[in-house]
């Protein structure tokens, strides 16, 4: 182990308007219910759509983050469609797994995710690339497994 602690990440995310984390906070409820799912799920203010991750520090790093945002400024586009229309269980190594609102990656939202990655790779910041982009909001983690 190399002692360093990761106490913060940098990422794009879209938030859901008030009334639609609302809505999605209620369907999660009733998710829970109808498949007694154990766990809490995340708060109606935490849900988003992570468009970019980029990387994890061991501190906020406020110049990369500046640098970040710059880069970003940079990207003109039309305005993002999202689209999520289906609940399923995401694979994962760790026993709980999350249990996802998704949907396809539009054309728009597919071009958007592409420009985070080219502009930020050419401005030499670090990023996670997506083999497939694939929108979603985590609504909790739970062992049981819910098809699509």
């Amino acid at each position: 182990m190399n002692g360093v602690c990761v106490t913060d990440s940098l990422f794009f995310t879209v938030f859901p308007d008030e009334a639609a984390a609302v809505q999605i906070a209620e369907l999660n409820e009733r998710l829970r219910t109808q498949h007694t799912l154990k766990t809490r799920p995340i708060p109606a203010g935490r849900l988003h759509v992570t468009l970019q991750y980029t990387c994890a520090f061991d501190g906020f790093p406020a110049d990369i983050a500046e640098k970040t945002i710059k880069a970003a400024e940079t990207i003109a586009l039309p305005p993002v469609d999202i689209t999520l229309d289906h609940i399923e269980s995401f694979s994962s190594r760790r026993p709980k797994r999350p249990l996802v609102f998704s949907g396809d990656a539009s054309e728009t939202c597919s071009a958007l995710v592409k420009a985070l990655q080219d502009t930020l790779t050419e401005q030499g910041l670090e990023t996670r690339r997506h083999s497939e982009f694939k929108p979603h909001i985590t609504l909790l983690y739970d062992e049981h497994r819910i098809p699509k």
